[in-house]
């Protein structure tokens, strides 16, 4: 008879406890970053080892050895990172920064916002078309361009200046987001897929919190030079895209399910 699988406690447990302590070296500072991060790593390894001995694994980490999903996965995470990151971001500096109202700030930011929502609907058409992996790879490469723009402005006391470089970056994601993550997903049996969203989500949303508390680290060691050190923070969020744009290389050639991978590139 089929039996119910037992829920994996020790494996919550440990992977609670090494998110918590990732989240903690992220907010630290001085020896606990050091302290936590290494606890962090030491709980990461118990955790996988343990993961791999169980039956009824919280989290089968043998699903990461399927390139598509791994690379997948790395593309949403570290495009969090480099999205909510410049939404938290941009806002402080415009209004700290240089002094721009919240309204004007809003709207400026809104272009980015608007850039995901016009272009969104095509990303899954044009991946099913050319390919997940040309098409991330492509729409990557845009948003590394539309960053670096931000970055390199030459003044930033004009957000008209920002305005097509956010659009950019809002097309960039809305093309790459949905075809990575479908890709993942399509690597996957069905078996394991509700596994493998789970581990999808919580991947994203911890790129999403180490791009926001960049925001923090930049602000505490501007000094009172804010737009200077904010490019910098800026660079990182373009050097992010450009690597999941590097990363796409391990997406499927053929649209998102990954059925043609002997096809021409």
């Amino acid at each position: 008879p089929n039996t119910r699988p037992r829920f994996d406690w020790r494996g919550g447990l440990l992977l609670a406890a090494t998110l918590l302590a990732i989240i903690g070296a992220i907010r630290g500072s001085g020896i606990s970053i050091l302290i936590l991060s290494g606890s962090s790593v030491v709980l990461l390894v118990l955790f996988i080892a343990h993961e791999l001995r169980q039956a009824d694994p919280l989290l089968d980490v043998r699903i990461f050895r399927t390139p598509a999903y791994s690379c997948g996965v790395a593309i949403t995470a570290i495009q969090n990172f480099g999205l909510y990151g410049p939404v938290f971001f941009l806002p402080f500096v415009m209004f700290d920064g240089y002094g721009i109202g919240p309204g004007v700030t809003g709207q400026t930011v809104l272009f980015m916002t608007g850039g995901m929502v016009l272009f969104g609907p095509a990303g899954g058409r044009l991946a099913d078309r050319f390919g997940a992996r040309r098409m991330v790879t492509l729409a990557a490469g845009v948003a590394t361009v539309g960053m670096l723009g931000i970055a390199l402005a030459p003044d930033w006391r004009h957000p008209a200046s920002l305005m097509p470089w956010l659009l950019l970056v809002g097309m960039g994601m809305a093309c790459s987001t949905g075809p990575a993550q479908a890709a993942a997903m399509s690597a996957v049996t069905a078996q394991d897929s509700g596994m493998a969203a789970g581990a999808l989500t919580m991947l994203r949303y911890l790129g999403s919190i180490l791009g926001i508390s960049l925001v923090a680290l930049v602000a505490q060691s501007a000094n009172g030079h804010l737009p200077d050190v904010a490019r910098a923070g800026f660079l990182s969020y373009a050097a992010a895209y450009a690597i999941t744009a590097l990363v796409a290389r391990g997406l499927p050639r053929r649209g998102v399910t990954g059925d043609d991978e002997s096809g021409a590139a």
